[in-house]
């Protein structure tokens, strides 16, 4: 892509932005903080900070920032091969299992919602959900939990990838601000072109199976903990 179009492509996600505080859905300073970031990425990336740091730009608003650091742990981790391949064939089980009921709860949603159309619309700032933006969403909380989420998800990823011989280059964020919005572990692609289809499949379902594990354990341990929390007097109770 010549330099114009990438410049072109990088102006559609401010076009998106400028569109969203228009029609109501994000808030002015949102938007005014983006651009901030926007610009401040070109600078850094026209004066040669983001090769020199081997960052990238993505997409206009989105550093993709890398790191060697987290291999030595990975290494650590991943030494029991037989048990990290095991959950790699498990993890395709899963995903497939998880790809059928998304489907089907999508379906059943979509014809309830036909013939049941909702009554009330809402609010133009509930319709995407923002962290500290949507009424009914906090800021901190998904924040933290999204890291969490970023980080266990990855690794996993990189653990199959040690666990079938594969050499991972680097971990790396994807953000937006201080906020992040995505993560990756980067193997060598000589690696990934020579893996069997089989390793190639276990990588890429070790990342979506490793989340719903963490999901089922912290649903369990909110109802053991949940399960103490008893009204020491019998009766109504507001918080």
């Amino acid at each position: 892509m010549d330099e114009e179009g990438e410049r072109r492509v990088s102006v559609v996600p401010i076009l998106i932005l400028i569109m969203l505080v228009y029609y109501g859905v994000a808030p002015f300073w949102l938007v005014a903080s983006i651009g901030i970031w926007y610009y401040s990425l070109n600078y850094l990336e026209e004066s040669g900070h983001l090769d020199s740091w081997n960052f990238d730009r993505v997409l206009g608003i989105i550093l993709m920032a890398r790191t060697k650091r987290g291999k030595s742990l990975l290494e650590y981790v991943s030494r029991n091969r037989k048990f990290w391949r095991g959950f790699g064939e498990l993890s395709i089980w899963i995903c497939f299992l998880l790809m059928a009921g998304v489907v089907y709860l999508l379906s059943s949603s979509l014809v309830s919602s036909i013939r049941n159309p909702p009554q009330e619309v809402l609010p133009a700032t509930d319709i995407l959900l923002i962290p500290g933006v949507t009424s009914f969403v906090p800021f901190w909380w998904p924040v933290l939990a999204l890291v969490v989420a970023l980080l266990i998800h990855e690794y996993s990823h990189g653990i199959q990838a040690r666990a079938h011989g594969m050499e991972v280059r680097n971990f790396g964020l994807l953000l937006m601000g201080p906020l992040p919005v995505g993560a990756f572990a980067e193997p060598e692609h000589l690696d990934m072109s020579i893996a069997p289809r089989r390793e190639r499949i276990r990588l890429y379902a070790a990342g979506p199976s490793i989340n719903i594990v963490a999901t089922f354990i912290s649903l369990v341990l909110l109802g053991v903990v949940s399960s103490g929390f008893v009204a020491v007097n019998p009766g109504v109770h507001a918080l």
